[in-house]
């Protein structure tokens, strides 16, 4: 009888650490932290592909390093949404999907058109898929305008 109830309760917490992926890249392991916990901070462009190309060299510059700053907003901020800024160019995120996906709209620009590309322009909308979540990394892919983006960013 021992026996069984040790087979059991194994058999429960593996069944428990085998559903815990939300994302497709994500591991086994459970985290105490939230979603949104987790997905907020200044991230830092690792990688960037364009249909499987890397096109990193499309936000390098020589004067500073290009941060996705990801925040809530503040109660007396006028813009209604949380806001997301990748380089020079400002907008709001949302969640879509249970969580599973980011939508970025795009609303202001600087006089600089260096940044301004794909999903990353001002009156653009883009969902993305997030595809890895963890504290220090995320991962994130999209198909917009018949182009294939992947964005790599670490803490």
């Amino acid at each position: 009888m021992k026996t069984r109830i040790y087979i059991l309760s194994l058999t429960i917490i593996l069944t428990l650490f085998a559903g815990c992926r939300k994302y497709p890249e994500d591991t086994y392991f459970i985290t105490f932290r939230s979603v949104t916990k987790r997905l907020l901070g200044d991230w830092q462009i690792n990688d960037f592909k364009i249909n499987e190309t890397s096109s990193i060299n499309l936000f390098d510059t020589t004067e500073n390093q290009i941060i996705v700053q990801i925040n809530e907003s503040s109660p007396n901020n006028e813009v209604d949404g949380d806001l997301v800024k990748i380089a020079d160019v400002y907008g709001i995120w949302t969640y879509e999907n249970s969580q599973k996906q980011l939508k970025f709209q795009f609303y202001e620009q600087n006089n600089d058109a260096y940044y301004y590309f794909g999903p990353f322009t001002a009156g653009k909308t883009s969902i993305w898929d997030i595809q890895k979540l963890s504290i220090d990394e995320l991962w994130l892919e999209t198909n917009y305008e018949n182009k294939n983006y992947k964005l790599f960013l670490q803490i």
